[in-house]
């Protein structure tokens, strides 16, 4: 019963976490979906962990896995997954984000012109997260405004599923995201074919970066197949847009509940050309040229990180405290805090 309980909490309970690690200290061990867990933080104690590299491995609850896919980057582990994060790391190498900066400069400055013409106040977070789809959606699908919104609201759908009972049942969160799922695969997948036609024809894509994943190659040397690298592109958007949208509402709630340290990163900012040149957009906000601004988002993102903590197989692993065998674990940060609707 204890299992189930303890369950129960941790799909339930934000503070899930931080509140055991106050109760039992930084390394306790329960049982969550019938497996046994092993909870740690601290910088020793995750260290001597991952020293063990060969007893490790990524890890997650099965309505990740199932929503996330058997092809898909995070499921894997070995030669398998480094083959597509190189292929899928080509997507945010220097080269592209300069390639990316015109398109994301121009959603920045439109979000600016809509936040300042609105008549009352605005709710912030599901703002920005909208926001942070339509970035990463625009920049590396190469989406126009239609595509766009449609492939938003399955996508939403579809997170709301990701950490629920693995269990379809019909209106159940889970049922729901699968259903999505398959809409999204659907949707990504003409996306790819409408990139790969304009590749074939040499015509340049109007916009995005898949033309990048052109030559892919798995870990036989052999192309990716298109279900594979749509399910690649899945795990981009939620890992992309996720994190965003999670440090860009953290960013804003702080700034604002710290005017004075607002007004010292506006002296900064005002002094800086907006919107940047062209060709400038990744120089002119970095950290030699907006020191403060480099400050305030790296503390922002210390103080509440986007990703709180990381969950990994140890089969063989011995943990801190003497716990041994083929457990789970989640890790988490010294500075962990609540996610990103409780910022």
């Amino acid at each position: 019963m204890s299992g189930v309980l303890e369950t129960l909490a941790f799909f339930r309970d934000p503070d899930f976490a931080r509140s055991r690690f106050e109760r039992y200290g930084d390394v306790y061990e329960t049982s969550l979906l019938g497996q046994r867990t092993v909870f740690i933080r601290g910088e020793r104690a995750i260290g001597d962990l991952f020293a063990q590299a060969e007893a490790v491995a990524g890890w997650w609850p099965d309505s990740v896995r199932q929503l996330l896919g058997p092809l898909s980057l995070a499921n894997r582990n070995g030669a398998a997954h480094k083959a597509r994060r190189h292929v899928v790391g080509q997507l945010f190498a220097s080269a592209a984000l300069r390639r990316y900066s015109p398109e994301i400069v121009a959603l920045v400055e439109a979000l600016n012109q809509e936040l300042l013409g609105a008549e009352s106040p605005v709710a912030l977070v599901p703002r920005l997260r909208r926001f942070a789809f339509r970035v990463i959606a625009t920049t590396v699908l190469g989406l126009d405004g239609v595509d766009r919104e449609s492939l938003f609201l399955d996508f939403e759908t579809w997170c709301q599923g990701l950490f629920s009972f693995p269990f379809a049942l019909p209106g159940s969160p889970f049922a729901r995201a699968r259903q999505a799922r398959q809409r999204l695969l659907l949707r990504l997948g003409a996306v790819l074919k409408k990139a790969q036609a304009a590749a074939a024809s040499g015509a340049p894509l109007a916009a995005g970066g898949l033309d990048l994943l052109a030559g892919g190659l798995d870990e036989a040397g052999l192309p990716l197949a298109d279900d594979d690298v749509a399910e690649q592109l899945l795990l981009l958007l939620f890992a992309g847009y996720e994190t965003t949208a999670s440090s860009l509402s953290c960013l804003v709630l702080t700034l604002l509940q710290h005017p004075a340290e607002l007004a010292w990163l506006l002296e900064e900012l005002d002094g800086l050309p907006w919107p940047p040149a062209e060709g400038e957009a990744v120089t002119d906000y970095d950290a030699l040229r907006a020191p403060r601004l480099d400050a305030v988002v790296k503390e922002v993102m210390r103080l509440t990180p986007p990703v709180g903590g990381g969950l990994s197989s140890h089969p063989g692993a011995r943990c801190p405290g003497g716990c041994a065998g083929t457990g789970r674990s989640g890790g988490a940060g010294e500075h962990q805090r609540q996610p990103p609707s409780r910022c």
